[in-house]
């Protein structure tokens, strides 16, 4: 199973990841916030133990942009905050579990294999992400609408459009596009970039229905956003989005 734990207490970070791998499992650690969300949705772990209080991102951010884009990872809070009133708000916002510091090796196994049992049983998991009308289908490398019709994209253009979806309504500057899709700056032309660009663009204006729009900032990056499709050719456009869409 693997496991990520975003913990910014390095001593506790080193004993979970110590005791987790000791028992089987497959463990990544970050300590920042922010850094551990870019993880969850660029990533598939069946299982995150978060912190409530991080640097850049609190634990309770966390939970409530994972479950907007539907991401079936179990997760786990993790913290020494024993306020009843934070417990209830972090289980209704979508963590599946929530223990408080110090606590038991011998029970957080037992949770995390639980939560481990469940998202590995949950028919969603394999597709991974859904993101306005499309879910993304990472075994088999495709897209589909809501009404399971596959589109399959060249593999560049999947991985980009996975990448702007994992961060929705926010910019993705061309650098991190080409250091996450082709592994480095070094390995890709800015000629291929706009290919794949142009191409998933086109494959997006053929899919008015999904409400994806993708914005390009010139000499910066892009933004996807979801809302309501204008009219052909206009991916430009900003649109707003549903009173109970919100986006940072």
């Amino acid at each position: 199973m693997k496991l990520l734990i975003i913990e910014d207490n390095a001593d506790l970070a080193q004993v979970l990841k110590a005791g987790l791998k000791q028992n089987g499992y497959t463990v990544s650690h970050t300590s920042d916030g922010l850094e551990g969300l870019d993880l969850l949705l660029s990533d598939t772990f069946q299982v995150a133990i978060v912190d409530m209080n991080l640097p850049n991102r609190t634990g309770l951010e966390i939970i409530k942009e994972v479950r907007m884009v539907e991401l079936p990872t179990g997760i786990l809070v993790l913290t020494a905050n024993a306020d009843q009133d934070l417990m209830v708000e972090a289980l209704m916002a979508g963590a599946d579990d929530y223990m408080t510091k110090p606590f038991a090796f011998e029970e957080l196994f037992a949770r995390i294999q639980a939560l481990g049992r469940r998202t590995s049983s949950n028919p969603v998991a394999k597709e991974h992400l859904k993101v306005g009308g499309l879910r993304f289908d990472f075994e088999l490398r495709l897209i589909r609408m809501d009404n399971n019709a596959p589109i399959k994209l060249r593999e560049k253009e999947f991985q980009v459009l996975a990448l702007l979806a994992t961060r929705l309504g926010r910019v993705v500057t061309r650098t991190v596009i080409a250091e996450r899709v082709w592994g480095s700056v070094l390995f890709v032309s800015d000629d291929a970039i706009n290919v794949t660009m142009s191409g998933l663009r086109k494959q997006l204006e053929e899919l008015p229905e999904c409400g994806l729009i993708l914005k390009t900032l010139r000499g910066i990056g892009y933004v996807l956003n979801y809302g309501r499709y204008q009219r052909p050719g206009s991916l430009d456009l900003l649109v707003t989005l549903p009173p109970d869409q919100s986006l940072s």
